[in-house]
């Protein structure tokens, strides 16, 4: 019983509703139409190529929507269980609009990276059956006051947080490829670098033992005074004795 109740509750909570549409924007249209190649000054075969453009992005945004859709259906990337409302109702929808302004030869990990942002960025709004049906609840609060009334209204208040990247940013790695002239380059810098630091190390070697020196000549100097006060004392306490 516990194995078939388990099952009907998984069963239950995967019965939702995951709707993804992609679309591209004219800027994006425009980009893609300039890279094609040009077609003949014939207004038929215009117009052919045109209906091919469209029925190639109308095909990338589908096969788009149907990728986007396995990663967050099969990437466990949501909980079912935390969307259903209540036991009874396990029904559920999650809906994104995803627009791909500029197409770089990268968009299935750029339509992902902000997909997945705008999950981690949105707060779930905490609601149960009985706070949806306002008539239902009106009808059982007649009796109260409307100062309880209205802070009931305030705590359901649904807040969400803006779908910001800068949220919760996500880690992106860069490469690039570098000549053999700018190797090249890159190792006469590191090398004239390593002479300045060695330079500069030298000059503070060089100034260290200048300083050294100029200490051991103030003492010498400081001796020196001292012998000369002692013996000029000792000569004049000899003389008064005499």
């Amino acid at each position: 019983m516990r194995l078939l109740q388990q099952q009907r509750l998984d069963a239950a909570a995967a019965d939702g509703r995951i709707s993804i549409r992609v679309v591209f924007s004219p800027a994006a249209a425009a980009a893609a139409a300039a890279t094609a190649p040009a077609a003949a000054a014939d207004t038929n075969s215009r117009k052919q190529q045109q209906q091919q453009q469209q029925q190639q992005l109308k095909q990338q945004e589908r096969q788009l929507e149907i990728d986007l859709k396995k990663l967050i259906k099969f990437g466990s990337v949501i909980s079912p269980e935390t969307l259903a409302i209540s036991a009874a109702a396990w029904a559920w929808c999650i809906t994104a609009l995803v627009t791909v302004v500029a197409e770089d030869g990268n968009i299935y990990d750029a339509a992902a990276a902000a997909l997945l942002s705008s999950l981690l960025s949105f707060e779930l709004p905490k609601l149960d059956a009985a706070s949806l049906d306002f008539h239902q609840q009106q009808q059982q609060q007649q009796q109260q006051q409307q100062q309880q009334v209205l802070q009931q209204l305030q705590q359901q208040r649904v807040e969400y947080a803006p779908l910001c990247l800068l949220y919760k940013p996500l880690a992106f790695s860069f490469a690039y490829a570098v000549s053999a002239d700018a190797a090249a380059a890159a190792d006469d810098a590191a090398a004239a670098a390593a002479d300045d630091d060695t330079a500069a190390a030298a000059a503070a070697a060089a100034g260290d033992n200048t300083d050294s020196m100029q200490q051991q000549q103030q003492l010498q100097q400081q001796q020196q005074q001292q012998q000369f006060c002692f013996v000029a004392g000792s000569s004049s306490s000899s003389s008064s004795r005499r």
